[in-house]
């Protein structure tokens, strides 16, 4: 999208370039999905996704289990990266 709006601008150089960074070597998404990661890096802006929440979950545990990517995400919002965080959620779901 953004490249998008960029080339309507008439700029030759996409304005972002996206990528999936993690401290780990694989990452697998909600529904099984493996992403390709390259290494984590400086970056402008950090996007962090959110994580499917259900009544049965130990949140604990889970962000226990996020330790690495929780520290990745503390060191880059400490050197003044622009951290910010979505999440979607299907109606009716």
């Amino acid at each position: 999208m953004a490249t998008h709006v960029a080339a309507a601008q008439g700029s030759l150089q996409p304005a972002y370039e996206a990528s999936v960074i993690s401290p780990r070597r694989r990452v697998i998404a909600s529904g099984g999905s493996v992403l390709d990661v390259s290494a984590v890096r400086p970056v402008d802006v950090l996007i962090v996704p959110g994580f499917e929440l259900s009544p049965t979950l130990d949140l604990d545990a889970t962000l226990a289990n996020l330790g690495p990517e929780v520290a990745s995400i503390r060191s880059q919002a400490a050197s003044g990266t622009a951290v910010v965080s979505i999440c979607g959620r299907l109606p009716g779901r």
